[in-house]
């Protein structure tokens, strides 16, 4: 009867030496659109202590999951959140979980009116006949090697209109700049990260312009273009002021109506100043 003594420890060790493979949800997170890897989403199992972090593939991996149901919440910012249920059904099983993420959508019909979308139109019939936006650059200065513009927008019409202020994220005005060539350089201004930056303009980025009406524009200079990397010689240099059409406005960061509302109040179109001569020194 000795050996039944240590049956217990022998089943204790039995148990011990089976080694146990919990199971594993693991995928990419991916744009909607683009089918760019999205970095550093987040992805949880909901009720549990499990999530991970997407790396530079948008790739997450989640172990150690028993046997049961779960749901896997995937998360990233300026992003609509993802839920997916999923069951575990065996101990050693892999789930493929690749997921795509889309940007929230405020349908516009919801937010413009018809006569907002009535005065735009009116607003573009007469565009076509002159400008119904002058902008003028009234002056530029260089400064280690930074380009700073000056310049005025003008209301050419019988009805007050909005433009937006300029944004690092959020841009409306471009510089037009060519080399002696007339070949058209591009804007080399290193941008900030937009995250935790204001990058959806709201009422309070509207600029009222009442017919007739000039105003500098913005209150205080615009700098916008660093000269460091081109070689010294004559430049011509112009802005553009553009605000595209509802449809194609980047909402990325835009999530209430209130900022949608704004941004379709704004004035639409391109309309580029005139042109001056800057020689880079």
């Amino acid at each position: 009867m000795k050996p039944l003594k240590y049956l217990p420890v022998i089943l204790i060790l039995l148990f011990l030496s089976v080694k146990i493979y919990p199971a594993t949800v693991q995928g990419f997170v991916k744009d909607s659109q683009t089918g760019q890897p999205l970095i550093g989403a987040n992805v949880v199992v909901v009720g549990t202590q499990y999530g991970a972090a997407t790396d530079l593939r948008g790739f997450y991996i989640i172990k150690e999951l028993t046997l049961g149901e779960y749901t896997v919440k995937i998360s990233y910012l300026g992003y609509k959140t993802s839920k997916t249920n999923i069951e575990i059904k065996n101990i050693d099983e892999i789930i493929e979980l690749n997921v795509k993420l889309d940007l929230p959508i405020i349908e516009l019909d919801s937010v413009s009116t018809p006569e907002l979308e009535a005065y735009h139109k009116k607003l573009k019939g007469q565009n076509k006949i002159s400008p119904v936006l002058t902008v003028v650059l009234d002056s530029i200065t260089s400064s280690d090697n930074f380009l700073t513009a000056y310049l005025s927008m003008t209301n050419n019409t019988e009805d007050s209109f909005y433009v937006f202020k300029n944004y690092i994220c959020f841009n409306v005005i471009y510089p037009v700049i060519k080399n002696s060539d007339d070949k058209l350089l591009k804007h080399n201004l290193a941008l900030m990260d937009c995250p935790g930056e204001k990058t959806c303009p709201d009422e309070s980025d509207l600029i009222l312009i009442k017919p007739g009406e000039t105003i500098k524009y913005p209150a205080t200079k615009l700098e916008f273009f660093n000269f460091g990397r081109y070689p010294k010689g004559k430049y011509t240099v112009a802005v553009k002021y553009e605000f595209k059409k509802p449809e194609t406005i980047n909402t990325f960061y835009c999530s209430s109506k209130s900022n949608i509302k704004a941004l379709i109040t704004g004035l639409r179109g391109s309309y580029v100043s005139n042109v001056l001569t800057f020689v880079n020194k």
